[in-house]
């Protein structure tokens, strides 16, 4: 389901539109019992047919994102630039750039506000190719922002709803789950752009910041292997201030993580989420300035209302898919075979990364605490990887050894280059994309 707005596509106004994502294959919610009693209820008025089969059972996630489009009117090429795959991009056509956000306290699609004004500017200068037309697209992810408030749905229409107020926590949320919703969205956005007159076929480039990268990497993955469905060609992911390489090649554990996740989402969870958003956000702004930005000015004055005001949003629902990353659920399942996967596509990997070199804790209090507790364990289970760390090899090497590197690209700033240093960001970005 897609909003098309009030206005007629084309300038270089973003717009906020509506988009919908049906999540299926997922861990309960903790409401059952209430579940439960309304499909009984339904069942009695007839209104249900069959039985209430779990499996039946989907969520329903109705987001916003918001839409820049640049080089409205501009002649484009008539021929499109076709790999021998057949997902070029046509006469008519367009490049689209998904900007993923990075998941947090109160982050939200707004994470890419500064930059989408920076790309503005950037586009209206003589240094970039103008005669291609461009399409900034910033979803909220799921459990963030707009995202975090899903309906029960039951059958294979999607369209049975139980409301809003039968899910008080969200599932366990992971890499393919992210990666389902984006690769939704994309093939979703085709059509729409398909049906506006904005373009006549796209060819896709997906942005990633930080611990988000397995998510752009899945989309990768998933469509040198044939199984995306979306039309357009994906030219190339784009990865901003990506861990190191050590980190990403080391896996979670899926059982540690779901029992961290019922950790987080009780009473432990409940206080630090009231702890953080105490005080204004006091705790946001001291915690964003110690171990996000390269200098406290760069964080803005509204940094913090923004979070603030995003993580109190439908109930603080968002809170469950912060818990989920400091869990741990983006690394399940990721490892150098994600990175195997790639070999021999066409998916080219840039990366932009912030000046400020100084490494960040990933890890959170509650994974402090339990480090402590099982050094040990811990430091036996990182031996699978360690072949990385003993070579020094970089993630920038990784990919080039794959066939998969581009350039890598240095701006100002430091955990979030994208917010920090929107206009070296943009720069940067529109060289990959003029490339």
């Amino acid at each position: 389901r897609r909003g098309r707005g009030g206005r007629k596509p084309g300038g270089d106004d973003v717009r906020t539109r509506k988009a919908a994502f049906l999540l299926t294959d997922f861990e309960g919610t903790g409401n059952r019992k209430g579940r439960r009693r309304w499909r009984r209820r339904r069942r009695e008025e007839g209104e249900l047919a069959g039985p209430a089969n779990a499996s039946e059972t989907k969520l329903r996630f109705d987001y916003d994102y918001d839409e820049l489009i640049l080089g409205e009117g501009v002649e484009l090429e008539e021929e499109g630039d076709d790999d021998g795959s057949g997902r070029g991009i046509p006469a008519g056509g367009a490049t689209a750039v998904v900007l993923i956000q990075p998941v947090g306290v109160g982050i939200g699609r707004w994470y890419y506000g500064r930059l989408l004004s920076a790309l503005k500017e950037r586009f209206r200068g003589d240094g970039f190719n103008q005669k291609k037309k461009l399409i900034f697209l910033a979803p909220d992810l799921l459990g963030c922002g707009t995202a975090c408030n899903p309906m029960v749905v039951l059958g294979s229409s999607g369209t049975d709803s139980s409301g809003p107020d039968m899910i008080n926590r969200l599932p366990l949320l992971n890499v393919k789950d992210w990666a389902s919703q984006i690769e939704s969205f994309m093939a979703g956005y085709e059509d729409v752009a398909a049906a506006n007159g904005t373009a006549n076929g796209l060819e896709w480039c997906v942005v990633a910041n930080g611990g988000c990268t397995p998510i752009a990497l899945e989309v990768g993955k998933r469509y040198t292997k044939g199984d995306s469905p979306f039309q357009g060609k994906l030219d190339q992911i784009v990865l901003s201030a990506p861990p190191r390489l050590p980190t990403l090649l080391r896996a979670s554990d899926a059982t540690k993580v779901a029992k961290s996740y019922q950790t987080l989402s009780g009473i432990a969870g409940r206080l630090f989420w009231w702890y953080s958003l105490r005080n204004g956000g006091a705790f946001i702004r001291r915690f964003s300035e110690k171990n996000l930005m390269s200098k406290p000015e760069y964080l803005g004055e509204d940094w913090t209302s923004k979070c603030v005001h995003t993580a109190s949003a439908f109930d603080g629902k968002s809170r469950f898919s912060t818990f989920a990353f400091l869990a741990g659920s983006l690394q399940v399942g990721f490892g150098k075979e994600m990175f195997d996967a790639l070999k021999g596509g066409s998916i080219m990997v840039n990366i932009i990364r912030g000046g400020d070199k100084r490494p960040n804790k990933s890890r959170s209090w509650f994974w402090e605490k339990r480090k402590k507790i099982k050094k040990k364990q811990s430091h036996d289970s990182s031996k699978v990887n360690d072949f990385s760390e003993e070579k020094g090899q970089t993630l920038a090497e990784l990919l080039h050894q794959n066939g998969n590197g581009g350039c890598e690209v240095t701006v100002a700033g430091r955990r979030c280059p994208a917010h920090e240093d929107a206009d070296g960001f943009a720069a940067a970005l529109l060289g990959f994309l003029d490339d």
